[in-house]
């Protein structure tokens, strides 16, 4: 049981990496920068070597964040023309795979509308609106505005005021399932909380169907995040938080989300960053030390 234990937590990290820091954004209240769902946040300060709200920050882009939720409905993003300016918003689903980008690499710089959809959602977007299906109900929209030094700041903050989120006309026509308003948040330290959590994030946020592999090898335990978990005082809680504990341990110590030696001076992220699959060790490593990479 220690052993499945410690590959739940390893499957299940990233997702309760996702709900953690989505609470932290939203709800926290010493956090006095939270902003509402369904809206952005932007940073107008460049960030150095002693900032911690991004793991692995730039130095050149200012930052913009949303977190969405789907279940009610869509949502219409518009971007601005931005002439020649770099800039770019990841998409990211509740399993921390980029799923869909919008910016000069992959849509260009002119103005744009898109519709962005859950995953129970059907139908067309609206005419002139580019399509953006999201595989889960929570996701993460992570946006990066180049500055070109000090003296291009007002500049690039005010392109990035012009990155607008808005309720489609039918945002009303599902039920709203998957996040509650005020989720408790979990302690990293406490199996229990653990997966609770993740008991939580999955209402709309289910696992794709490749992972039906790694979930049936998991279902042993399934009654953690499904259904009622053991009363705090069953025996066998003490081989769940053990397996816990050593795949936090893992995770902390294992190797860094960098990949293999250098390759001419230059440290080269594996091909599976930010679009994982089945490779569940890299995902959670770098749920843990670079969360939200591209």
């Amino acid at each position: 049981m220690s052993e499945l234990a410690r590959r739940a937590t390893v499957f299940f990290f990233p997702l309760y990496e996702m709900w953690r820091t989505r609470w932290n954004a939203l709800f926290n209240p010493d956090n006095p920068r939270r902003v509402p769902e369904n809206a952005f946040g932007h940073t107008r300060i460049l960030l150095n070597h002693r900032a911690r709200a991004v793991t692995t920050p730039n130095n050149d882009t200012l930052y913009s964040s949303a977190w969405l939720d789907l279940s009610p409905g869509p949502l219409v993003l518009a971007v601005p023309d931005v002439g020649d300016r770099y800039y770019s918003l990841a998409f990211m689903d509740a399993w921390t795979n980029n799923f869909a980008y919008v910016g000069r690499r992959t849509t260009g710089t002119r103005v744009g509308r898109y519709f962005i959809v859950g995953p129970r959602w059907q139908g067309q977007p609206p005419d002139g609106h580019g399509l953006i299906r999201a595989p889960t109900e929570m996701v993460w929209l992570l946006g990066r505005t180049v500055v070109d030094g000090p003296q291009d700041i007002d500049a690039a903050a005010a392109v990035m005021q012009r990155y607008v989120l808005a309720p489609s006309s039918d945002n009303r026509s599902a039920s709203r399932l998957a996040l509650p308003d005020a989720p408790v948040p979990a302690d990293p330290d406490d199996a229990a909380r653990f997966f609770d959590a993740i008991r939580r994030a999955l209402a709309g946020n289910v696992a794709p169907s490749r992972d039906q592999a790694e979930l049936d090898a998991l279902a042993p335990l399934q009654g953690l995040w499904q259904g009622a978990p053991p009363p705090s005082d069953d025996p066998r809680w003490a081989e769940l938080r053990a397996g816990y504990a050593a795949a936090r341990q893992a995770l902390r110590t294992g190797p860094s989300m960098g990949g293999g030696a250098p390759r001419n001076g230059w440290s080269v992220p594996p091909a599976a960053l930010g679009n994982f699959g089945t490779a569940y060790g890299l995902r959670a490593v770098v749920a843990l030390t670079g969360l939200a990479a591209l």
